[in-house]
This record gives structure tokens, sequence and C-alpha cells, in this order.
């Protein structure tokens, strides 16, 4: 617990010991997002939005898109009980740690941002309306657990590691 403790401080405060490399990439990423943005009302024309009356949500099939993610942590719990390995249960740790640290992220994210989802509103601009679309829970979520899978064990099978956990998270995206 107290191990935790210590990481939800780090992950906190990890950006008062960013590098400035690591802002300098920060920043490329939020114009990266603003030039997107830019198309947002494009890209909604090419998928042929349909919004949906009050009260109707379609299913956007979030659990199915999960479920890779979710196994892949399940899985590695699940071996490493079967194999008594104390580095897969820390493995499946970290997965965990890391699923959670980030979904609180995100929930903090949507509540900041209020984005109204697609199927709710035409308009690209509905921030701050009490939407829930960004960012992706189940998203964020694959990319933590992806990420802690491909750069966890042994180099020998890094490449290997790294399709896997980067191409679940892919996926679900």
């Amino acid at each position: 617990l107290e191990t935790v403790a210590t990481d939800i401080k780090l992950y906190v405060t990890a950006p008062l010991r960013a590098e400035r490399s690591q802002w300098v990439r920060f920043g490329a990423a939020l114009g990266a997002v603003a030039f997107a943005y830019q198309y947002d009302d494009d890209v909604r024309e090419d998928f042929d939005t349909v919004t949906q009356p009050p009260g109707v949500s379609p299913d956007t099939e979030d659990n199915r898109d999960a479920m890779p993610a979710a196994l892949a942590l399940g899985g590695t719990w699940l071996a490493a009980v079967a194999l008594d390995d104390d580095d897969g249960r820390r493995e499946a740790g970290a997965m965990l740690e890391a699923a959670a640290l980030s979904s609180a992220a995100a929930y903090t994210l949507k509540e900041i941002a209020g984005r109204e989802r697609p199927f709710e509103t035409a308009d690209r601009n509905s921030f701050g309306n009490d939407g829930d679309s960004f960012p992706s829970m189940h998203t964020t979520a694959a990319f933590a657990i992806g990420t802690v899978l491909a750069e966890s064990g042994n180099d020998r099978q890094r490449w290997l590691r790294r399709v896997l956990g980067y191409g679940l998270a892919a996926h679900t995206a």
C-alpha cells in the first residue's frame, strides 16, 4: 500500500520533473490535436454522424473494445499464479496500477472537458455540457496495460511484447 501511495504521488507530480524535451513533445502533441480539431466537422460529415434523440444511446460496443486489454491483464495474472512467477505477478500489478492511474486522469479530463459524444450533438464545439466523450476511458486503460506489457519482461522477446502490447492498445482505439 505504501508503494501505491508513493506511485500516486510520483504520477501526480511528474510534470514538475519533466525535462525540456518532454515539454517540447507535449507542446507538439497539443499542436497536433489543435490541427486535427480543425478537421473535426469534415470527419463527422465523412462518417455521417447521426444525432440521437435525448435519452437514446447507440451501442458503442465499449465492453467488446476493452476486452483485449482486460484479457491481457487477466491472462498475465493467471499465468503468473499458475507458474508461481513473482515477476509476472508484479507485471500484472503494474498493469492494474497503470490502468487505474490513467483511468483516474482520463476521468478528470472528461469532467473538465465535458465534451458531448458525436451522437448527442452535431456541434464540434460542444465542450462543458456535461458530456463524457473525451478522452476514451477504455482506450486510455488499454494503452496503459499495453505499455506495461510492451516494456516489461526481458529484452529477448521485446519485439513480440511490443507488437502485442501496442497492438492491443491500437486495436482498442
